[in-house]
């Protein structure tokens, strides 16, 4: 009697890519706002794939460090964290639209937020708290 039975194997794989990347001329502390001089672009081989990694000076525009880099270490996206574009304390403009009219008015954010985030915003006028989200123009958009 014959058997027909399937076999399947699993091969263990690595992925490495050669890409042009930015690469930290020396220690970078997390925080820190990087700038095109923190960086030189140099062809690498990486693990995985090069889209995880940063490769022109202008994508770093808005962020700073969510983690140290060491000095030679290439510069991973996920090691970037945006700029708020709201900051606690700061007067912002509050901003409704409902039934095509849009109303603003002035008011004070009380949390730190970056674009798309839900920040909490006193109304300076009622002192009401109200919350929205924060666009990239640093206004507080208010969904009703």
């Amino acid at each position: 009697m014959a058997a027909s039975g399937r076999w399947t194997v699993l091969v263990p794989v690595s992925v490495d890519t050669e890409a042009d990347v930015l690469v930290a001329t020396h220690a970078l502390s997390r925080g820190q706002v990087p700038r095109a001089s923190d960086f030189q672009a140099v062809r690498q081989v990486l693990p995985g794939i090069s889209a995880a990694y940063i490769s022109n000076i202008e994508q770093i525009r808005g962020h700073h460090l969510a983690r140290p880099l060491a000095a030679g270490q290439p510069l991973a996206r996920d090691a970037l964290a945006a700029d708020p574009v709201v900051r606690r304390g700061e007067a912002v403009t509050l901003v409704a639209n409902q039934n095509g009219m849009e109303v603003r008015v002035p008011g004070r954010a009380l949390a730190d937020a970056r674009a798309g985030e839900l920040v909490r915003v006193q109304n300076v006028n009622s002192l009401k708290v109200i919350e929205g989200r924060a666009d990239d123009t640093g206004m507080v958009r208010v969904d009703r």
